[in-house]
């Protein structure tokens, strides 16, 4: 069964639109928009270029009376500056998300059985989304497979193991409907999977003791695709921070207290410094000026067309 909520990103508030107080159904326009550029030759037409374009979508809030409208209303008005994240799940086990806003909510005339059923239009900030998080170093034996990812990432054990790959000779693994990533024996780096639709900022964190740090994204002929190095020292009780993410773009030393310093001028400016991960699997190396193994843990978006 398809499952629906909201998060409200001003008050944390979340409403379950699965429930006799709050259900939403029939929604449309899930997916994004293809606006695509056509060269003719002969009887024959080629794409020659595409440009995806996020779209409106829409859907119907039944409430189960005027209260239950109410309070959606002002959950709407003291969430309206932020925004919200509006989840989906499309079958068990998977979750995606957008960030988006919500353009109208129609006040609909009460039903004989005494709901409300309102039509609902959300306006998308970003495409469809779902969290990653991979940890350099993560395994230290030889052991090979997949690694999925907890749903409370708060877990002393953030991967578990299935080192067959399939439960059984009959089970068809879909890649779309795990969360998880590749898993390869190593330390100082890790394999990551981007198996959606878009290349994707990676947000990278360092664990101290680390003496220039040096960051690799290679390919599976090790062939070095992007790189960032950092002349700095980040001591025991420290983190380095690298957030390729346009809109939240950092190079940061953080203390044990949670204080940031900025240290944009760290870095080697003839290098890419801010890493992204394009579709396919590359593995992140990390390594420094000694011989110490760094730990780190990266972080991404997978970002699909539809949901």
């Amino acid at each position: 069964m398809r499952k629906f909520r909201i998060k409200g990103l001003t008050t944390g508030v979340e409403f379950d639109l699965n429930n006799k107080k709050f259900f939403i159904y029939a929604p449309k326009n899930l997916g994004i928009k293809v606006k695509n550029e056509y060269l003719k030759i002969f009887n024959e037409r080629f794409v020659v270029n595409s440009e995806y374009q996020y779209q409106d979508f829409s859907a119907n809030l039944l409430f189960a009376g005027y209260k239950e409208y109410e309070t959606f209303r002002d959950f709407v008005a003291k969430n309206i500056k932020n925004g919200f994240n509006f989840y989906y799940n499309p079958y068990p086990g998977v979750e995606r998300y957008i960030i988006c806003d919500i353009s109208s909510l129609d006040k609909s005339e009460l039903e004989s059985d005494g709901t409300l059923r309102c039509p609902i239009v959300i306006t998308p900030r970003s495409y469809w989304l779902t969290n990653q998080i991979s940890e350099s170093s993560f395994v230290e034996d030889e052991n090979v497979g997949k690694a999925y990812l907890f749903d409370d990432l708060e877990s002393d054990e953030l991967f578990q193991y299935n080192y067959g790959y399939k439960e059984s000779e009959d089970e068809v693994i879909d890649l779309f409907r795990y969360n998880y990533v590749y898993a390869t024996a190593g330390l100082g780096e890790t394999l990551l999977v981007n198996n959606a639709d878009f290349e994707t900022a990676l947000k990278i964190t360092l664990t101290g003791p680390c003496v220039n740090p040096y960051i690799q994204l290679v390919d599976i002929n090790d062939n070095i695709i992007q790189d960032a190095r950092f002349n700095i020292t980040i001591n025991e009780d420290e983190k380095f921070v690298i957030n390729s993410d346009p809109k939240n773009l950092q190079i940061a030393k953080v203390n044990n207290i949670g204080v940031a310093v900025d240290e944009t001028n760290s870095q080697d400016f003839s290098r890419t410094t801010y890493l992204t991960l394009p579709v396919g699997e590359y593995t992140l190396k990390i390594s420094e000026d000694s011989s110490r193994n760094v730990k780190g843990v990266v972080e991404f978006k997978l970002q699909f067309r539809g949901a």
